[in-house]
């Protein structure tokens, strides 16, 4: 028994000679040690003065690295990254990949002994400012209601950063809450905006020329009232309309009591004078203040089909007619002076559109032409099966003066004609 006390005792007083020995190497002694700091922020510098070069970071401009101290060990264990201080500068570097020294300071009483990374890749890209739309986005309302925008400060905004950040840039985003919205009523809100790529991803470390904008809105019903359309004129060429398709309607939203008391929508009349194609044309309609096109309707429009043959005509005068083998022995050939001659062409629609006066111009065959009054035909060179050329009129008539032939000589005195026509002197 007194054995097993001597033992306990023996034990307890190693313990405390242990314990006693490790508070003096720490308290006393104290050795230094080395511990990792990581995800310490880097400061970057310099910015201004590459911006001033119309360059900066391609990237969100976020760095961090892991710094290694040393100390002794009561002074470093209670060392976080909030008492380093990290930093690069980027003065005086150029456009694209840049790896940059990272340089570290510590408290005087702790040694920087690694830093990993010790240099840290840049790219530098140019610094552009564009112009990008605002898109206000908001949920969908049941039944015949519409979130209608009545104002917004502006619907671009300018966007300045690296330029391959901003072209990746396809709208700025503005949400909006439609539960703060009520019906009829108008609420103004400052809305936050955000730049997103096409995919609908946030772009990052760009600048907008509007972090906010004011937007007023409201829910308005929505309703299809008469639209009242009407057209004047003619096709050209003699084109004929085979159909005609005006629209009947246009949905559109406002005050409730407001769109209950349209009659109909007034429209400016539609001019088709001379339409050779079939022609789709807008319509320009007038709503009246507070009334707005509802969402997703198209501007309406007004379709004209015609069928698809047509006329044209020229006219000649005198001098405008060729005149075509006049004979070598013609002096001389006239027409009336109030000659006038219509050439028309009535047919296919897609060559008659092609047709010039030069292509129609009336011509006339004098080879047989006589002395005196000549009744000539009229034609034009012009042939295409699909179209039918007319003259009026088809006959003129040109006088001639054609040189005279030698009168046959009388017989001399004393001669007698010849057999076969011939005279011959007479014999003595």
């Amino acid at each position: 028994m007194e054995r097993s006390r001597v033992r306990l005792l023996d034990i307890f007083f190693s313990i405390f000679i242990a314990i006693g020995l490790w508070a003096y190497v720490i308290n006393v002694v104290n050795p230094p040690m080395s511990v990792t700091i990581r995800d310490v922020p880097v400061q970057v510098l310099g910015l201004e003065s590459i911006q001033a070069t119309r360059l900066t970071i391609a990237g969100d401009g976020v760095y961090t690295c892991d710094v290694t101290v040393n100390a002794s060990r009561s002074e470093v264990s209670g060392v976080t990254a909030d008492d380093l201080s990290a930093s690069i500068n980027l003065t005086g570097l150029s456009a694209g990949q840049n790896y940059v020294n990272v340089r570290v300071t510590a408290p005087s009483n702790i040694t920087v002994e690694d830093i990993r990374s010790e240099k840290i890749q840049v790219y530098l890209d140019e610094l552009v400012t564009e112009q990008k739309p605002v898109n206000i986005v908001h949920a969908d309302i049941e039944g015949d209601y519409e979130v209608t925008i009545t104002a917004q400060e502006t619907d671009s905004v300018l966007v300045t950063g690296a330029k391959s950040l901003v072209s990746m840039i396809s709208e700025v985003r503005v949400d909006l809450d439609v539960n703060a919205l009520s019906v009829d009523a108008s609420t103004t809100e400052r809305l936050t905006c955000t730049p997103l790529d096409s995919e609908g991803n946030v772009i990052n470390n760009v600048k907008l020329s509007h972090e906010q904008i004011y937007v007023t809105s409201s829910i308005y019903q929505i309703h299809d009232v008469p639209l009242s359309v009407s057209y004047e004129g003619a096709p050209g060429l003699g084109a004929q309309l085979s159909k005609v398709e005006l629209p009947q309607t246009l949905s559109v939203k406002g005050k409730s009591s407001q769109i209950r008391a349209m009659g109909s929508i007034p429209t400016d009349p539609i001019n088709i004078e001379g339409i050779i194609d079939d022609t789709t044309v807008p319509v320009k309609y007038h709503l009246p203040e507070g009334v707005y096109l509802a969402e997703g309707t198209e501007d309406p429009v007004a379709t004209f089909t015609l069928i698809h043959t047509g006329e044209i005509s020229f006219s000649y005068g005198r001098g405008e007619i060729v005149m075509n083998n006049v004979p070598e022995d013609c002096l001389e050939y006239s027409l009336p002076e109030d000659t006038a001659v219509t050439v028309t062409a009535k047919g296919d629609l897609s060559a008659i559109r092609t047709l010039e006066a030069k292509d129609l111009q009336p011509y006339a065959d004098l080879s047989g032409l006589v002395s005196g009054d000549n009744r000539i035909e009229l034609q034009t060179a012009y042939k295409n099966s699909k179209v039918t050329v007319r003259i009026r009129p088809s006959y003129l008539t040109v006088t001639a003066v054609m040189e005279e032939e030698e009168p046959p000589q009388e017989p001399a005195e004393g001669t007698q004609p010849a057999e076969g026509g011939k005279t011959e002197p007479e014999k003595q």
